[in-house]
Order: C-alpha cells, then structure tokens, then sequence
C-alpha cells in the first residue's frame, strides 16, 4: 500500500462496539469471492469510515505510512494498512485507480493485468505473476472491485479475489479516497492476502514478508507519483518509486507484526 510511522491503533472493541453507527444499507453490493475473516471487517469498516481506532495526521503531509498485519494462525497469510497524502484532486487519484490499461506501471513482476469485465460499479481484473522456481505454475487470478461514491470528495473501492488457486486461496482488500484540501487526498488501502511460497516458507520466512511488503509499498508509492506527475514515462516512474521505497520501513513493519483491528487470535485473546 513502521518502527511504525503510522498512527493506526488497535482498539478491537471500537470497531465492533460501532462507536460510529453502522450504514450497511449504503454500502454497495459484497465483491465476488471467497468469504475470510477479512471480509465482514472490511464491510464493517468502509459503512462506519473512518472507524475510531483510524487515526491520520494530516500535518505530515505525503509521508508515508504502513503496518503489517498478521494472521493469529498462518504465518503466510500477510496483510497491510497504508495511508498516504497525494498532492492531487480525488478525481485525479481514481482516475489513476481506474486506469486497468495502466497497471502495469504501478505494480511490479506482472507479466499481464488486464480488466476482463466492466460493470455499473466496478470492474474485474486478471492478474498473470510469473514464478521463478522450476516446477511451480505462474501465479494466474482475477479479482473484482465494487466502488461506491460517498460525496464528491470520498470513494470506496472493496475488492476480492474471484475464487481460490492453489498457490493463493484469497484476497481481501479496500481503499479509501478522500478530498483533504482542494489539490490534497488521503490515500488508504487494507489489504489481506494467503499465499502458499513453496521451500521459501522454510528457508527464507521474514524475506517472504519483506518482498511482498516491498511490493505493496512499491504499488502504493506509484500510485501517488502517477497522480502527481501523470507526463512521466513509465521507464521515469518505475525509477523514482525505486529511489523513494525505504527499506527500513519495510523492516520495521515486518519486525511489528500485529492483529487487525478485530481479528481474535488464538484462546479468544486479541
């Protein structure tokens, strides 16, 4: 999408005691896909944005921030918060958001990403992720996003993957587009995914986490360079996000693993 540079905080009981009053009612049909433990949350959290335990300094403006979520029972089942400021128009950010065509700037390692349906309020898309290790397939799925306009200034997008592969068995995630100032919108996307890493998940555990971490980092950080500088060659942005990526960050995220607001962990403790 810190040693943690990022203000999220875990009150589990916030989020389910709704100290927002929930507007379920409002909210655009579930994506398409396997139901996780992520699901009802996220559903939770988009009706009642943004939820108490959510908290954003606005004073820092761009600054990155993300954290690590992990699962109370997979080690491999990795999940993300980010938020960042784009100096830029709502409308410019999901403009940038919509873009399936585009995709390939943003996100690394993908052979192919194309949208493959279009809806009154959303789109699908497939995802082809070549895997350099002998006798393992390519990583190949596709995921539907259902976006909903709150105002002019906010949009939701939730999405999930359509339906379970062997090397990922789903993907959970939303994000949040909000008008801060007339050219200022915050940025936040959660996201949840469970990967199977074949002799990695022995030999190299917290390098599986660094490099998918890296990942998200390296899509969201390319959303808002795109935003902000939409005459950039492709070749130009794919190096300023390289440049900008902080690997201690990385590190520290990986290092301060937690829960999910909400999410019980093993004996019924959070």
């Amino acid at each position: 999408m810190l040693g943690i540079r990022h203000n999220l905080f875990w009150r589990p009981a916030a989020l389910l005691g709704l100290v927002v009053p929930l507007n379920l009612a409002a909210l655009p049909p579930a994506p398409n896909g396997p139901e996780t433990i992520y699901t009802k949350l996220l559903e939770t959290v988009e009706a009642q944005w943004p939820p108490s335990w959510f908290q954003y300094d606005e004073a820092k403006d761009g600054a990155f921030r993300i954290t690590c979520h992990r699962h109370p029972e997979r080690p491999f089942y990795m999940g993300t918060s980010v938020t960042q400021a784009i100096n830029g128009s709502p409308a410019e950010v999901e403009k940038v958001v919509d873009a399936v065509d585009k995709y390939h700037e943003l996100f690394a390692g993908f052979e192919e990403i194309k949208k493959t349906e279009t809806l009154a309020e959303g789109f699908s898309v497939f995802w082809h992720r070549p895997i350099p290790v002998p006798f393992v397939p390519d990583l190949r799925y596709e995921t539907s996003y259902l976006n909903k306009e709150w105002s002019p200034v906010k949009k939701t997008y939730r999405y999930q993957m359509k339906k379970h592969i062997d090397l990922l068995k789903s993907v959970d995630g939303m994000i949040v587009v909000e008008g801060l100032a007339a050219k200022k919108t915050r940025f936040t996307q959660f996201l949840f995914w469970d990967g199977k890493y074949g002799p990695k998940e022995t030999f190299s555990p917290t390098g599986i986490w660094k490099d998918n971490m890296r990942d998200v980092y390296h899509s969201n950080l390319a959303i808002k360079m795109r935003t902000e500088n939409p005459t950039w060659e492709a070749t130009k942005l794919k190096e300023e996000v390289q440049k900008a990526i902080d690997e201690k960050t990385i590190e520290s995220c990986v290092e301060a693993r937690k829960f999910f607001p909400g999410v019980v962990a093993d004996k019924g403790k959070t």
